[in-house]
């Protein structure tokens, strides 16, 4: 009888752990602009970030990553856009965004998820070897 009972809560916890998780891929589906960045608390120049969007797919957690899209736009070049795979973890808690080039992994990023809702996700992440804390907020198109 104790197995069993360890058994359902172990289960328990799995599945409560994953539809966390799939809340947050639900909430991310479509496309965001990115609204405001911050790198170690101070406000970067819209300039730097303006018209940059990520578009978010939905997928099942448990099967495998999700696909994603960044769009930079360039004044030069036009928009430059890079596909990415991304995963949701830790109940909700983790973003982790795999940035590839010619089907190379090129770039990952661990964030940690600040805020979500269906209109607004805030995560941050480390850059130059942990230097830098950068906080981007999207705001849902």
């Amino acid at each position: 009888m104790k197995k069993i009972l360890t058994l359902l809560a172990l289960v328990s916890v799995v599945v409560w752990s994953c539809s966390k998780d799939q809340k947050v891929v639900k909430e991310l589906e479509g496309d965001w602009t990115v609204s405001s960045m911050t790198r170690n608390g101070t406000a970067v120049a819209a300039s730097e970030y303006a018209g940059m969007k990520y578009n978010f797919t939905n997928c099942k957690v448990k099967k495998s990553d999700c696909d994603g899209t960044l769009s930079i736009p360039d004044s030069t070049k036009g928009t430059f856009s890079q596909a990415f795979t991304y995963n949701i973890q830790d109940k909700g808690q983790i973003i982790n965004i795999k940035y590839s080039i010619l089907g190379l992994a090129a770039t990952a990023v661990a964030g940690t998820i600040e805020e979500h809702s269906d209109t607004k996700f805030v995560y941050s992440f480390t850059e130059n070897q942990g230097a830098d804390k950068i906080v981007e907020t999207l705001t849902k198109n």
